[in-house]
């Protein structure tokens, strides 16, 4: 999708995940120690206003309990497209991985992350609320 609303940011890169998922959480924090540093994500949970505005943008019915959203140059990807994108944008060597994930059929990948998205909250367990950004990245979380 590239036509985004708006009101919404359109500068990303923006990992728009499930704050109450476990595993989720744990993605958030691998891009923040994988960026060693530099700051070039901006995450927003689910949970939170611009989360849901981003979901509500897409077509179709697909919310955080089917995929991850991931918005850069102004177009929303989802489920594996969206991990791909996100390890290319990690740089090496996860950028890597993303090729080595290229080289896999479309429908695979998809399939392993609907697999892994299914058992999210079995494999990184469910919380009641959000989890607070870690100290020194509250400014790269949307509200």
């Amino acid at each position: 999708m590239s036509n985004l609303p708006p009101d919404l940011p359109h500068k990303g890169p923006i990992l728009v995940y499930d704050g109450l998922c476990g595993l989720c959480s744990l993605l958030v924090r691998f891009v923040l120690w994988a960026e060693r540093g530099r700051t070039r994500h901006r995450f927003a949970p689910a949970q939170s206003r611009a989360g849901s505005a981003f979901y509500a943008a897409l077509p179709g019915h697909l919310g955080p309990d089917d995929t991850v959203l991931y918005v850069v140059d102004g177009a929303v990807l989802t489920k594996g497209r969206a991990i791909r994108a996100l390890l290319a944008g990690l740089g090496r060597p996860w950028s890597g991985l993303a090729r080595l994930l290229g080289w896999l059929p479309d429908r695979l990948v998809e399939a392993g992350y609907d697999g892994v998205a299914r058992n999210r909250y079995r494999i990184g367990g469910r919380r009641d609320r959000c989890r607070p950004p870690p100290p020194g990245s509250e400014t790269r979380f949307l509200a």
